[in-house]
């Protein structure tokens, strides 16, 4: 996802609504992938701008089986 399907589907997704924003090592991928921490760093920054502005949850899934790889989701805020 790019930074303006994210921006559009923050702004547009139903409560509870979920997708997968990343797979992978995120933190490591960041600073070590080269040929894609441009577009990494973007999506993350994306996601945690709209964490502060109280519009969206972040969460991870890991597979249950020992695979170094892990599903980060994140989802619109339950209406109150």
């Amino acid at each position: 996802m790019n930074k303006h399907d994210i921006e559009k589907w923050i702004n547009n997704a139903k409560p509870n609504e979920s997708v997968i924003y990343f797979t992978g090592h995120l933190g490591e991928d960041r600073e070590w992938d080269l040929d894609h921490k441009k577009e990494i760093n973007e999506t993350a920054n994306a996601f945690i701008k709209a964490v502060k502005q109280k519009k969206i949850d972040l969460f991870q899934k890991k597979p249950k089986k020992a695979i170094p790889i892990a599903n980060l989701f994140m989802s619109t805020l339950q209406e109150s």
